[in-house]
């Protein structure tokens, strides 16, 4: 089972316009075991139900990721595999023995 929990949150203050905003770092888990980190910015403004629907959505999205890469690498083991068994295949031939 994956989650996403908030390990802090603080006032943040960009550099460049002096904008305020909520910095939010997140750690995301696969079955208790951290597997990634993300950090967000939000308007001071943001309720907190805003930045739980879009922790959902950050978690969703590391999901999705996270099968898009597990197939592609499924794939690449059977391009892999192929590629093993038609070196193989290369210049095999097959005899049949004659009977007497």
């Amino acid at each position: 089972m994956h989650t996403i929990t908030v390990i802090s949150s603080a006032r943040g203050r960009v550099v460049e316009t002096g904008e305020e905003f909520i910095d939010v770092a997140a750690e995301i888990r696969e079955d208790g075991q951290p597997v990634a980190e993300r950090r967000l910015g939000f308007p001071l403004d943001t309720s907190a139900d805003a930045i739980r629907e879009e922790l959902a959505a950050v978690l969703s999205a590391f999901l999705r990721d996270a099968e898009i890469a597990a197939e592609t690498q499924r794939s690449e083991e059977l391009n892999a595999h192929a590629d093993e068994v038609q070196q193989e295949l290369a210049g095999m031939s097959i005899e049949h023995g004659s009977s007497s």
